[in-house]
């Protein structure tokens, strides 16, 4: 009966795991936890994004496009124009654009947004960490009991 518990717990945390990481690596999409309120009210701090990659020539003004700023962050800006080899973007709650980017820079387009607060998601991350942690515990205390494995 323990065991099947065990195995239970196992195969619900692969599950998850492939859930939340096979969405970035067996699909074309990616997901991301927003940082910031330059897109307020379409995007707030803490949301979840969708994108997926796209060829930058087929980028549109008024498109919500990812790309990579001179730092090295990614940005989710809208694009407000496009001239020969440069993008424009701005964040829709900002008053002056962006720099200009160059089609190299661009790494995909925004997909769908689904709006969680982080503070909703503290209290599922704090309990995922917990259980990632004590499981293995409990099974290294089970089996040097002889119980188990």
């Amino acid at each position: 009966m323990k065991y099947r518990l065990i195995v239970s717990f196992v195969f619900i945390t692969l599950i998850l795991g492939l859930l939340l990481l096979g969405i970035n690596f067996l699909t074309p999409y990616e997901i991301a936890v927003v940082n910031g309120i330059s897109m307020l009210p379409l995007i707030s701090d803490g949301d979840l994004t969708f994108s997926r990659e796209i060829n930058p020539e087929n980028v549109k003004v008024g498109d919500d496009l990812i790309y990579e700023n001179s730092s090295g962050e990614l940005i989710i800006h809208r694009v407000i124009r496009i001239s020969n080899d440069r993008i424009q973007t701005q964040g829709i709650n900002r008053i002056t654009p962006d720099n200009p980017i160059s089609y190299a820079q661009v790494r995909g387009i925004l997909i769908s947004v689904i709006h969680i607060q982080k503070e909703f998601l503290k209290p599922f991350v704090i309990l995922l960490i917990l259980y990632s942690l004590l499981f293995p515990i409990y099974i290294l205390l089970e089996a040097k009991k002889g119980r188990y494995l």
